[in-house]
């Protein structure tokens, strides 16, 4: 239990403590997919938060609600930093779409084409100011190297439908606490 715990809670990347996973360590995609499997383990947290919150246990009842009530602030802040990407932009995709070539002009191949080049070059830094919004919001959050610079549009929606039972188990810690 105590190797389980040392393995996948107590470090960043437990990713690669996973059977067969370690040989992508230092790679691009190792480190994508191990930032993608830490998408899954917050939600699971938030979740065991709320299933902690939920049956407390009577010997750890007053430990339990004493330490979310000193740290549910900072995760709620973490969560909606998060939740600021869910309906931001996402990057545009760097082809253009053949329909709006044919919305141009016909007889100016020359000029449709450059008018391409151009939007496709006008995407790609729209493209670069999403991802540096979205990798702020993750470093406000304090997941910066944890979480990839835009985490999933799954993993947002998930931890949007998270959030407002979390709020209502911490709010309940804090009701339990003042009577």
């Amino acid at each position: 239990m105590l190797l389980s715990i040392q393995a996948l809670v107590l470090c960043e990347q437990p990713y690669y403590n996973e059977a067969g996973y370690e040989k992508q360590l230092g790679t691009s995609e190792g480190a994508h997919h191990a930032r993608r499997y830490n998408e899954g383990a917050l939600l699971l947290s938030l979740k065991s938060m709320m299933t902690t919150l939920k049956h407390l246990s009577s010997p750890f009842e007053q430990l339990t609600t004493d330490h979310f009530r000193a740290a549910h602030r900072r995760i709620l802040r973490r969560c909606h930093a998060l939740l600021t990407l869910k309906d931001a932009p996402v990057a545009a995709d760097a082809a253009i779409d053949a329909s709006d070539a044919a919305a141009l002009p016909p007889s100016d191949e020359d000029t449709a084409a450059t008018s391409l080049i151009e939007r496709a070059a006008a995407g790609t830094a729209a493209d670069a100011a999403a991802g540096a919004a979205a990798a702020g919001a993750v470093a406000a959050a304090g997941l910066a190297g944890i979480l990839n610079e835009r985490p999933s549009g799954g993993f947002l929606h998930s931890l949007a439908r998270q959030l407002a039972a979390l709020e209502k188990a911490f709010e309940a810690c804090d009701r339990a606490k003042q009577s």
